[in-house]
């Protein structure tokens, strides 16, 4: 083995380590180290290759595209586990992907596509710089890759392992920069070597300042007590919004009366009794309650998702086959709270991405919409369900929920009447919703029962609280209770989904008369605790209302104070058998399924990103040049253009391999020129040695001949080359690294 290609391998060695050290702070977001694996796949392919390259004698600028092509093909299989088509999509998705899937984010699809490229780019630009004589400026494409893996990290929580990892970069580019410089003071001796040392240390001091500025940042206090840094994923805006799908409530008459028998899901895994929810709901304008994201942003999620913001204290572990029959919609029947869900079947892979859930609602969703078939399974905790004097000293959990509108006197008259005496918010909620089931009556406005008209805003729930009789099905008493409750200040959402029958095993058929909704409210230490304020179904008939509790409404009782936001306006009753005021706007409409980008699509523009990565440092290079060849050939003194002329030339010729010695003069070069490269300089070397020394006045035709030769004599050198030695040479460094002569 020479001594170029070991010290080429120890150079490449480190590389490769200080490309992989940064990704460490991917492992939080990845929930493992398949990115460090992803990272260190990438940076062996291109060390390995450049290696081969060193011992084969082949240019830097040759091997990169092999390079990148290996990684494309081998680095596929092996970090990404999919094929080229997903690796290549990944060069433009990925990055999106990784910022906008919910940590840990796992390593699906193209997942794992921005670790497997940050280690390769890393080491292919770090390994072609190592080879030049400025080998120091090789840290910084590693601190680019550090403050790359600092951005697409998570904000908060692990300053004291960016610490550690950013020590270690620094503690092993030191140890590498010493080792390079050993070797050059045993190469051309320790004078030669010395006008290194101040490369090295603004090499040094910019990957220091770099782990050292975000370190310091990622330890700032954040209000929360915890610590927060600059991450693009925490700013990055989720484009799900719930806000704009219809509201699953809406339509709950449709399904329990004339959908009754449709089957919606098959279900595997559940038992009687099991509530699967739809939706958490927790906006409410005075017409409609609907799900919005201000409990928790809607993204998508990975392998498994965070522990949720409020949690139970204990739960029992479930797992759930769910598979699409008959719905339509855009919500996911959820039972508990969701671990980790895996989607199968021809379209799993556009569900992997399209799936969207908020761990603090608990709720999953498509926008655009299930189709028959698609079929998932979902790992979930379903919470214990706590008794009431469980509950007692418990606080309710402080929670985001949009601003309620005006609850009317009415209805706090009627809060007020059910919760007197009662203290504690458990002890209260409890009351709403024993007194609901104990003085309502049920009806979905089927034939032969109380007439009940749909809807659940404000004038059809005044109207159950003022009328002879209280009358309604479950999107009225849970609407009903959620509003007594927010009116004692405690804030409650509705929920809706389906029930599990009784006598229900092995596959279960969801149909829209199991479509059932209930409230819930947040108390610290038990999460989100359901109440089921809805009276028994053979509560049909009037008559069987308790003679104690006949004239149960009185009208002479002092409200209780409103909830924070509320004032006394009242609205007024009516028996509307509609959702929304005919005036109002339609409900938004389900959005339109996406545009899909064909895949030929994508890989032309990975195609088109690699081509512009690999073609722009060499369009840079050119263009450098040719600035430098343009600043040159303007130069207003006629000497110093002259001089210039033949430094032009002696650069082309650098650039080509040729190194002219230490203490030669223009003439010793022109003979070398000659020698080396057939290239007949002498009389230019004569006009630059006169220009420079001769006290007479230099003419302007002179300078002008002279640089009018510069092309030829570049031609020439050019001419002289092999096609690869003749491109290697147009985009050589080397004459930016020589001493003038």
């Amino acid at each position: 083995m020479t001594s170029e290609l070991r010290y080429r391998l120890v150079d490449l060695g480190v590389l490769v380590l200080l490309a992989v050290l940064p990704t460490l702070l991917l492992v939080p977001v990845y929930g493992g180290v398949a990115p460090v694996a992803a990272a260190a796949t990438g940076a062996l392919l291109v060390g390995l290759v450049f290696a081969a390259a060193t011992r084969l004698g082949w240019s830097g600028l040759v091997a990169a595209p092999i390079a990148a092509l290996l990684v494309v093909l081998a680095g596929s299989w092996v970090a990404v586990l999919s094929g080229p088509q997903v690796t290549v999509r990944g060069l433009v998705t990925g990055w999106r992907d990784m910022l906008t899937v919910a940590a840990p984010i796992g390593t699906t699809g193209d997942l794992l596509v921005p670790p497997l490229l940050i280690g390769a780019l890393v080491t292919g630009v770090a390994g072609l710089i190592a080879d030049t004589r400025r080998h120091q400026f090789a840290l910084l494409p590693v601190a680019a890759g550090f403050a790359g893996c600092a951005l697409l990290g998570q904000a908060s929580g692990v300053g004291s392992a960016a610490a550690a990892v950013g020590g270690g970069c620094v503690v092993v580019a030191f140890g590498w920069l010493s080792w390079r410089r050993q070797q050059e003071v045993q190469r051309v001796g320790s004078a030669a070597a010395r006008w290194r040392r101040p490369f090295t240390a603004v090499a040094l001091l910019l990957v220091a300042g770099l782990v050292a500025s975000w370190v310091g940042v990622s330890g700032a206090a954040t209000p929360g007590g915890g610590s927060a840094r600059l991450a693009l994923r925490t700013d990055l805006a989720v484009p799900v919004d719930p806000a704009m799908l219809p509201s699953p409530l809406s339509d709950f008459r449709r399904n329990v009366k004339d959908d009754a028998a449709t089957i919606d899901f098959e279900v595997t895994g559940v038992v009687a009794g099991d509530r699967l929810r739809l939706a958490s709901l927790d906006s409410y304008d005075g017409q409609v309650f609907t799900a919005t994201a201000a409990e928790g942003p809607f993204a998508r999620i990975g392998d498994r998702t965070d522990r949720p913001v409020i949690d139970s204290s204990v739960g029992t572990a479930r797992t759930v086959q769910v598979q699409v029959a008959g719905y339509h919609g855009a919500y996911a029947p959820m039972l508990g709270q969701l671990r980790s869900v895996t989607f199968s079947g021809p379209r799993a892979g556009a569900l992997t991405e399209g799936f969207r859930y908020s761990v603090p609602a608990s709720t999953g969703l498509l926008a655009d919409g299930w189709q028959v078939g698609d079929t998932w399974t979902e790992s979930t905790v379903v919470p214990a369900v706590p008794a009431v004097q469980q509950l007692a000293g418990r606080s309710i959990a402080a929670v985001g929920f949009p601003a309620t509108p005006p609850i009317p006197d009415a209805l706090r008259v009627i809060a007020g009447r059910y919760t007197v005496g009662v203290s504690g918010p458990a002890a209260q909620l409890a009351a709403l919703a024993t007194g609901l089931a104990r003085d309502g009556y049920f009806s979905d406005g089927k034939g032969g029962q109380l007439r009940s008209p749909s809807g659940h805003g404000l004038d059809r729930l005044l109207g159950m609280v003022a009328g002879s009789g209280m009358v309604g099905d479950q999107e009225q008493y849970a609407a009903l209770m959620a509003v007594l409750a927010r009116s004692l200040g405690i804030p409650a959402r509705v929920a809706v989904g389906y029930l599990v029958p009784a006598g229900a095993q092995g596959t279960v058929p969801l149909t829209g008369a199991d479509v059932t909704a209930w409230v819930e409210v947040p108390f610290d230490g038990w999460g989100w605790v359901a109440f089921d304020p809805t009276p028994s179904r053979t509560r049909t008939s009037l008559d069987q209302q308790p003679q104690a509790q006949a004239g149960r409404h009185v009208s002479n009782n002092q409200p209780p104070p409103a909830a924070a936001g509320a004032d006394s306006a009242t609205i007024g009753s009516s028996d509307s058998q509609h959702l929304r005021d005919p005036a109002a706007p339609a409900p938004p409409r389900l959005p339109a399924a996406p545009h899909v980008t064909p895949w030929w699509v994508w890989v032309a523009l990975a195609l088109a990103a690699l081509l512009v990565l690999l073609a722009g440092p060499v369009l840079l290079i050119l263009g450098v040049k040719a600035l430098r060849r343009r600043r040159r050939s303007r130069i207003a003194e006629p000497g110093a253009r002259i001089r210039s002329a033949w430094r032009e030339v002696l650069d082309a010729a650098v650039d080509a391999g040729y190194r002219p010695g230490a203490a030669q003069t223009r003439t010793e070069i022109a003979a070398g020129l000659a020698a080396a490269l057939a290239i007949d300089s002498g009389y230019m070397a004569t006009v630059a040695d006169a220009a420079e020394f001769s006290p007479a006045a230099v003419a302007e035709h002179v300078a002008v001949t002279q640089w009018l030769t510069v092309a030829d004599r570049r031609r020439d050198i050019l001419r002289g080359l092999p096609f690869a030695a003749r491109w290697r040479a147009r985009v050589s460094l080397a004459s930016f690294a020589s001493a003038g002569r």
